[in-house]
């Protein structure tokens, strides 16, 4: 991968001994080469290099590009994680990979706006070349169509998945990890309501469910441990996460009860049929920091012996 500032065509032709800006600009946007076949030989490179299954992670999140003009295919006023506002631009979902090896991009999907499905944008879709096949998806539905894939192609091991709110919030997509054997750690609304653990680490399935926020919340000082995610530019990032039992209150009440809704510190439990897990945030104290609130859940690593997260990210 080059290192350099800007990744636009004429840079990156510029930057290779025999570089031709035409013939790469032609290659990209004529040449009928397969993305398909690429992208399986990336995703086969990044197996061998940095391919893991004990560590593996599959990281879905939402890439977004500002535009300046209205042709581009997907464009519309929505909202731009790059500008951090409603803006003029093409939105996408894409996958990164994670391991004890590495991190790296494996794959995407351009998310098209549902207006880009109606009579009026027929000659548009047309004339931009999206495939006539393409249905609506949204970007949950993308995620899921992504991992599908990548497990599909059976190239690159994985056993965890994660996702901010965008994904976190859509149940059916969650239903989706744990039917295919995959944990997830998913960042959820803080108004997500639960059934907390009652005494002896069991879990009562009933109609007191409580918000996660509030679970969090309630959390004494002491369930809390600092993280360091990384060093930044302005100084460490840090995170403080907890855990505390939790089954997912949209869930038929009668359902059963999950025990042994502790763990070792940093893990999540190793129930089964707990669809969600751990309760992570930053305590309330900590004014002027966000707070974020993350949902676990799905099957457990075979054999695992309790552990049914690799630890801390």
């Amino acid at each position: 991968m080059l290192d350099l500032e800007r990744t636009t065509i004429e840079p990156l032709a510029r930057a290779l001994p025999e570089g031709d800006v035409q013939a790469l600009q032609q290659l990209i946007s004529q040449s009928p080469w397969d993305a398909e076949a690429v992208l399986l030989r990336h995703q086969e490179i990044v197996a061998a290099t940095r391919g893991d299954a004990a560590t593996g992670v599959l990281i879905v999140d939402g890439c977004d590009f500002p535009k300046q003009g209205p042709e581009s295919v997907g464009v519309a006023r929505q909202w731009c994680g790059a500008s951090g506002k409603v803006a003029n631009c093409q939105a996408s979902v894409v996958a990164g990979y994670a391991s004890q090896y590495g991190y790296t991009l494996v794959d995407r999907r351009l998310y098209l706006p549902e207006k880009w499905f109606t009579p009026a944008y027929a000659e548009r879709r047309a004339r931009r070349g999206a495939p006539p096949e393409v249905a609506f998806r949204t970007k949950p539905q993308l995620a899921g169509d992504i991992v599908a894939a990548v497990r599909g192609r059976g190239v690159l091991a994985f056993r965890y998945v994660t996702g901010d709110e965008g994904f976190g919030a859509n149940t059916a997509l969650l239903d989706q990890l744990a039917a295919a054997d995959l944990v997830y750690l998913a960042e959820v609304p803080h108004t997500t309501r639960v059934w907390r653990a009652q005494e002896g680490d069991a879990i009562a399935v009933g109609p007191l469910a409580v918000e996660v926020g509030a679970l969090a919340a309630a959390l004494p000082a002491a369930a809390w441990t600092r993280y360091l995610i990384k060093e930044g530019a302005k100084g460490p990032l840090e995170a403080d996460s907890a855990r505390a039992g939790a089954r997912h209150a949209r869930r038929a009440a009668g359902a059963g009860r999950v025990d042994r809704a502790a763990a070792q510190p940093g893990r999540c439990t190793d129930a089964q049929d707990l669809p969600v897990q751990c309760v992570g945030g930053h305590p309330a104290g900590n004014v002027g920091v966000a707070v974020r609130h993350a949902l676990a859940g799905g099957n457990r690593h075979p054999g695992s012996q309790g552990r049914g997260w690799p630890g801390p990210l």
